[in-house]
């Protein structure tokens, strides 16, 4: 394995002056760049190239931090990035970390950054990911932090993008990760993966964990594997957060039928009645139910479903 020295290490930095109530405002962006590299993953090259990168960068920061004004953000936040570009086999991977405050923790989990260099390597390969980059937060390894759509590589030409980028309020972050995950999870079940899309939509769950998306499409997934325990745990996080969902309470009263669990089915059901469930012809052509359709608290709900107003009802919420 090659060895990396500081000197093979280019560091380049540049701040962004604006105005804000008068003063001047520096966020500040590093970009390292590996001389001579076009290709390899950055856990291939091994735990030397980081602590020989982290070393340089380091003191850069140690540098700017001394020089009045620099690194106060739009935020009022001291805000600094690293970006390490690195590209294989045509696609190009950008590690990357945030730094504030002079407060820096630039190590990362080898393990975890090689599995996600070879999901996003996967995705590639298969053809989900097509406008842009994919981002690794060194940071937040194994946290659902390093699936992120760049759609440049930072450089001085599109420094302003990327200083929006390292200030980015956490709400804004979180809807990112949020949509990033649930597309993966979607692309990893299109690529009959199905334990990396239930990995990708709990951590989308982590991350948003009072949205619906993330539990509808957890219990898609859960469906897709014939897992009733799963789907059922997903769907309950569902109608936790939209209680006025009449479909919800029906697709449980499914999952319990599943299990062939009749006091439950009955139980969601009269969730579902309650709150205006009116197509029984769901529950008629289901094949779950059927073992269920003699029982006599079964016919009752069916019997008061046929005579509420009937409106259609998209079962269909994932």
């Amino acid at each position: 394995m090659k060895k990396h020295t500081d000197d093979s290490i280019l560091i380049e930095d540049y701040s962004i002056g604006g105005a804000l109530t008068g003063q001047e405002i520096f966020p500040v962006i590093i970009v390292a760049v590996l001389s001579g590299i076009g290709s390899g993953f950055l856990s291939a090259m091994g735990k030397d190239l980081w602590e020989s990168t982290k070393r340089k960068v380091l003191q850069r920061l140690s540098d700017l931090q001394k020089k009045k004004g620099v690194s106060l953000s739009p935020s009022k936040r001291k805000v600094s990035s690293i970006f390490f570009p690195v590209k294989h086999l045509g696609t190009t991977i950008i590690y990357y970390a945030h730094t504030e405050n002079g407060s820096v923790d630039l190590d990362f989990d080898d393990e975890l950054l090689q599995q996600a260099e070879a999901e996003i390597i996967s995705l590639h390969e298969a053809g989900k990911f097509h406008d842009g980059y994919f981002g690794i937060d060194l940071g937040n390894l194994g946290k659902g932090g390093y699936l992120w759509p760049f759609k440049e590589v930072p450089s001085r030409e599109n420094k302003g993008e990327y200083c929006v980028l390292a200030d980015m309020e956490s709400e804004t972050k979180q809807k990112t990760q949020l949509s990033m995950h649930i597309s993966a999870a979607s692309w990893f079940s299109d690529l009959g993966k199905p334990d990396l899309a239930i990995r990708h939509a709990r951590i989308a769950s982590q991350i948003a964990p009072k949205e619906l998306p993330p539990w509808l499409m957890l219990s898609r997934l859960y469906d897709k594997i014939d897992d009733a325990d799963g789907m059922l745990d997903a769907l309950r996080k569902a109608s936790q957060i939209d209680r006025q969902d009449p479909s919800l309470h029906r697709l449980m009263a499914e999952a319990y039928a599943w299990k062939g669990d009749l006091d439950g089915v009955i139980d969601e059901l009269e969730s579902a009645l309650e709150l205006g469930f009116a197509n029984y012809a769901s529950i008629l052509n289901e094949p779950n139910f059927r073992p269920f359709l003699k029982d006599s608290r079964v016919t009752t709900i069916i019997a008061k479903m046929k005579s509420l107003p009937h409106t259609d009802v998209d079962l269909n919420v994932f």
